[in-house]
């Protein structure tokens, strides 16, 4: 699948799924903050996903999580396009994801159970602890940047968020 294909395809599951414009709160992601991939690239499982659930809640009580999205039933691209439109300040995000899985079946499968998190850089290495502790799989996958672009692994999506 080229990058045409990528960008029209995560529009246009966004559209079906998602009729959302940026929120008025003022969310505290801003730019250079990292963007970690919490969970595996298996299909769902309850016992993953409740590990899962208590790390983002142990995080959000200590304030290390400044936002956070839940890919299931979405999959990892949109859930990064709606993580745009939820947090005002995030003009754009540079996402590198490397797995032995089709990059196809990363962004659009719903079936995972991930959690995408946003954070300061000082507070990975908590979230890191968390996930060893629970046994989880805890990625860095990109960084919030100042361009006005969602992109995913070096332009194989590059999405123009001005245009959305």
């Amino acid at each position: 699948m080229n990058k045409v294909n990528f960008n029209s395809k995560i529009l246009k599951r966004h559209n079906e799924k998602f009729k959302t414009k940026k929120f008025n709160n003022n969310n505290t992601v801003i730019k250079n903050d990292y963007i970690i991939l919490l969970g595996s690239f298996k299909k769902s499982n309850n016992e993953d996903n409740i590990k899962i659930k208590e790390i983002v809640n142990s995080l959000r009580k200590k304030n290390i999580i400044k936002y956070s999205i839940q890919t299931y039933d979405i999959g990892i691209g949109n859930a990064l396009l709606c993580s745009i439109f939820h947090c005002n300040n995030i003009a754009g995000m540079k996402i590198y994801i490397n797995s032995s899985n089709s990059i196809e079946d990363l962004l659009f499968n719903v079936k995972y159970s991930n959690h995408i998190l946003f954070l300061s850089e000082k507070y990975i290495f908590d979230v890191q602890k968390y996930s060893n502790v629970k046994n989880i799989s805890c990625l860095t996958i990109g960084k919030v940047t100042s361009q006005n672009h969602l992109i995913i692994n070096d332009g194989l999506v590059d999405l123009d968020i001005n245009k959305l």
